[in-house]
């Protein structure tokens, strides 16, 4: 880089964008390694069209779509302008960079959120991005991603209202969403990062209509599963600490019967244990929830616990677990056919989570609840 071109980039950063940030020698070392994009881009890397000019990622109108997404000036001075966006949010950033893969991975994940954060129900895909961001890691989308998913929830802003996707999934959103919900797309590199993360944002808006009406398990739960690219979630565990959840399993009957049944079957001498090799018929260690928050939470769970009876009660220790994650598609993709008329509304979301699961976008992970159940009456 020439230095009358770095001088002019130091100054303007110091007396128009950066006030009261420390500038030193560092500042120049810094501009010698962001020359990020060294070769010409065949094609706009925002917009992934091909441009024609002097810049070497960005076409001059994508460009100065960036200049005011990041809320700079754009100053016709700076002849290169790519380098003085990088420049001034990297050292904005008050990092650290090494080489310049590390400046691209953090603007890149920078300008990404600016477009992602204009999007209702994205919370948790913001604060993915803040993680890449504060942690200079490896964005988890393209710029281009972003760009794209911005321009389609901008074209369909009604259908996409916050009332709509928080309060209600109604049949209108169901459609138009199916088409990001396509098998096919899994393995064309254009369409499968878009798709991937506007699955993302239905299930966000999914996560939000359970908490609306109070299912705050399922809802912990499907958020729990949402993963961001190339990652996984951890298993989760629940105890008697988790009041909402134990008051639940204790209060549904069915559940109450099953483990009648079981002491029924299996005590002796005013004790139980109840384990994998208890029962001949393997059914009998699973139970299925009918509350719906459990149902839509716990899709089978299996059961193992032990105790002893005392004053004509029983003490029991109890652990239920499962693996939460969608694998059967209950509509025989009939929701493909735009002719027919959707099923029902769960099925059609169990059958776009069974998808999501084979994008990844869904992921599995193990459910253990451990709590103990005092004066349990037979």
């Amino acid at each position: 880089m020439m230095k009358k071109n770095s001088n002019l980039i130091l100054k303007t950063l110091k007396n128009s964008l950066l006030s009261g940030i420390n500038f030193d020698d560092k500042i120049l070392d810094f501009l010698e390694i962001n020359n990020v994009f060294s070769d010409k881009s065949k094609k706009c890397k925002l917009c992934n069209k091909n441009f024609s000019g002097n810049n070497k990622a960005y076409g001059n109108s994508c460009l100065k779509n960036l200049y005011d997404k990041s809320g700079m000036s754009y100053f016709k001075e700076i002849e290169d302008k790519e380098l003085f966006l990088y420049t001034a949010i990297a050292v904005k950033s008050n990092q650290d960079f090494i080489n310049k893969e590390q400046v691209y991975y953090l603007c890149e994940s920078y300008l990404s959120k600016l477009y992602i954060e204009k999007i209702n129900n994205t919370k948790k895909l913001q604060n993915e991005l803040n993680k890449c961001i504060e942690n200079n890691k490896k964005p988890i989308m393209k710029l281009n991603t972003a760009y794209r998913i911005s321009k389609i929830v901008k074209r369909n802003k009604k259908i996409l209202d916050v009332n709509n996707i928080n309060k209600i999934i109604d049949e209108n959103l169901l459609k138009f969403f199916k088409t990001y919900f396509s098998i096919n797309k899994i393995t064309n590199p254009r369409f499968y990062e878009v798709y991937y993360y506007m699955q993302f944002i239905l299930w966000e808006g999914v996560v939000k209509g359970g908490e609306y009406k109070k299912l705050k398990l399922s809802s912990k739960c499907l958020s729990h599963s949402l993963s961001v690219l190339n990652s996984k979630p951890k298993d989760i565990k629940f105890n008697d600490k988790d009041k909402y959840v134990i008051d639940l399993i204790k209060g549904e009957d069915g559940f109450k019967n099953k483990i009648k049944e079981l002491i029924d079957k299996y005590y002796k001498k005013d004790k139980i244990i109840f384990n994998d090799s208890t029962p001949k018929d393997s059914e009998e260690l699973y139970y299925s929830f009918e509350n719906d928050d459990l149902f839509y939470s716990l899709h089978s769970v299996k059961i193992n616990f032990d105790g002893y009876k005392k004053d004509n009660k029983w003490h029991l220790n109890i652990e239920l677990t499962d693996t939460y994650d969608f694998t059967e598609i209950l509509s025989n993709d009939k929701y493909k056919d735009s002719k027919r008329k959707y099923l029902t509304k769960g099925n059609v979301l169990n059958d776009f989570a069974a998808i999501s699961s084979q994008y990844g976008v869904i992921k599995p992970y193990k459910i253990i609840i451990d709590f103990k159940w005092s004066d349990f009456d037979v």
